[in-house]
């Protein structure tokens, strides 16, 4: 396993703290979306309607029903560190495309390259923490990556809340754009390259890469992550804004 780290520096606790960071960043224009579209206040801001805010909010997981499958098929084949850095690039694209005219369309077209983004992102990551861990450390990787997300999932949503609420939607989308393309530079620059001559090499026929043994032990699994996530985020993200405003009233939500 040493011989797929260029970087000896780089050990696979360190990779997924690296990933995890990243991963946490580039979630700064996304969970901002979260946060501050469902309030009417944001949307007059940006010209959109609350039917427009909740096609938004699922164009980028609408989107990745077409974008998994052939992102995991060029990970299969292709290096994943430029992969990676380029996904958070084209994060930071989305979050200026956002800020780029009025209306409907840009924060749509910016919700289709996040959605393409999250794809090599996620797959990208999950691939690496499989390669560069085995039987004994890959559960405690996958949940210090786990970790990692979700406190940048809590520390997205306040940070850009914050911005918004004090600087405007579009300077707070701005900023998030800078703070992901370095996100990016620190991506390319220190995470390994872990696709192995022997990978690389080895061509795996599309008719195998869905076989029927593995649909026995996916589907269940997709089932209740399906569920899970709609609950989750489809429907108690996407509102929590407007329930909380309902509870506690706007003017206790104004920053000194």
């Amino acid at each position: 396993m040493k011989k797929l780290f260029k970087r000896p520096n780089m050990t696979p606790r360190r990779t997924v703290f690296l990933l995890g960071i990243g991963t946490a960043v580039s979630l700064l224009g996304d969970a901002t979306l979260y946060t501050v579209l469902p309030i009417p206040h944001f949307a007059a801001q940006v010209g959109v309607t609350m039917t427009m805010v909740g096609i938004l909010l699922g164009t980028n997981r609408a989107i990745r029903l077409l974008t998994n499958g052939p992102v995991g098929i060029i990970y299969e084949r292709m290096p994943r560190r430029p992969l990676l850095a380029a996904s958070l690039c084209l994060g930071s694209l989305s979050s200026l495309v956002y800020t780029v005219g009025f209306g409907f369309w840009p924060l749509f077209f910016g919700r289709i390259l996040w959605g393409i983004a999250w794809s090599f992102l996620l797959i990208g990551s999950r691939t690496m923490i499989l390669e560069i861990s085995d039987e004994n450390n890959r559960g405690y990787l996958n949940g210090l990556f786990q970790m990692c997300f979700l406190a940048g999932v809590g520390f997205a949503s306040l940070f850009g809340s914050v911005i918004s609420d004090h600087f405007g939607f579009h300077f707070g989308q701005r900023l998030s754009a800078g703070i992901i393309i370095i996100a990016a530079a620190a991506w390319f620059a220190f995470l390994p390259e872990t696709l192995s001559k022997k990978n690389k090499a080895q061509k795996i026929p599309l008719t195998k890469l869905w076989e029927p043994s593995q649909r026995k032990i996916i589907f269940p699994l997709m089932v209740v992550l399906f569920i899970t996530r709609f609950i989750e985020r489809g429907v108690i993200a996407s509102t929590a804004s407007i329930w909380v405003n309902d509870l506690f009233g706007v003017n206790k939500f104004r920053y000194i």
